[in-house]
């Protein structure tokens, strides 16, 4: 039996979720991350491994400070 038009219609949920140009850069920076974590181990020495982790606390502090 098909569910009525009306009921489908009550749970459907609007698209209006709105995110800020700066949260959505941390989302990208952060997958972005994660993809190429294994590739930057492998072929990247200390010294540039180095410099990212200092663009990764600098995040960290960027979203420490937009959440206050």
């Amino acid at each position: 039996m098909l569910a009525d038009d009306e009921q489908i219609r009550g749970l459907r949920l609007p698209n209006t979720l709105e995110l800020p140009p700066s949260q959505t850069a941390a989302g990208i920076g952060h997958l972005l991350q994660g993809i190429y974590a294994d590739i930057l181990k492998e072929a990247y020495p200390r010294q540039l491994m180095a410099l990212v982790e200092k663009l990764d606390d600098a995040e960290r502090m960027s979203v420490r400070s937009s959440q206050r």
